[in-house]
């Protein structure tokens, strides 16, 4: 019998599936990483106050250097009850292609409506995916100033990092004392701004709060 969930030609690799000759998409990739101007920090994140490159500054420092070397991506939305982002496909004009996919967690969103907050996790993963695929660093963000909490849509019940991501929590917690912080008196300065506590940080959230929250500045600010 055969099988046909994977067509002749095709192979899945490190969740990755892909044509199973890469040299000329390869080559092609190789030459327009080295060929990609530096993405423009054109927004600014008004709660970590940082500059960053949004989506259109990617795609400007991208589409020449692509276009040249006979690449283009396609990004298809993906939406489920809990997350957002893109199927991409990387296609060379050889015929190999390599293909993933890219979600983010999403929830209730402060000021926002569902299908809004679909919409800013598929921004975030669109960019995500064209700035890793390229080489392209982006700066920090939060894909602008919207504040999407770490909600699940179905039972609007908070995220608990704590329970779902006991290590990573663990490490947080020392990263925290290193600094002479605890995770209470973060949480008292993020919630009298408006801000989720530590532990209902969603994941696209995550890693931009643990560079804020453990630095000794953060550390200053909170103990104001």
């Amino acid at each position: 019998m055969t099988d046909t969930t994977t067509p002749p030609g095709v192979i899945t690799v490190g969740g990755l599936t892909m044509t199973a000759a890469q040299d000329q998409i390869g080559a092609a990739l190789a030459r327009a990483q080295g060929e990609v101007r530096k993405a423009r920090k054109n927004a600014k994140n008004p709660h970590l106050r940082n500059e960053y490159a949004d989506l259109s500054s990617v795609l400007d420092a991208t589409r020449g250097a692509m276009a040249a070397n006979g690449l283009s991506l396609v990004q298809a939305p993906q939406v489920t009850e809990t997350a957002a982002g893109v199927r991409w496909t990387l296609l060379h004009s050889s015929g190999q292609w390599m293909s993933g996919e890219v979600l983010h967690a999403t929830g209730s969103a402060k000021g926002l409506r569902p299908a809004q907050a679909d919409g800013v996790a598929i921004s975030y993963a669109r960019r995500y995916t064209l700035s890793a695929l390229l080489g392209v660093a982006t700066g920090d963000d939060s894909d602008g100033a919207v504040e999407v909490h770490g909600r699940d849509r179905r039972s609007g019940k908070a995220i608990d990092r704590r329970k779902t991501h006991p290590k990573v929590w663990a490490q947080f917690v020392e990263d925290l004392a290193a600094v002479n912080l605890t995770p209470e008196e973060v949480d008292r300065f993020l919630e009298a701004r408006g801000r989720p506590r530590c532990h209902e940080t969603p994941d696209d959230r995550w890693s931009a709060l643990v560079e804020w929250a453990t630095t000794e500045e953060t550390a200053a600010k909170v103990h104001a």
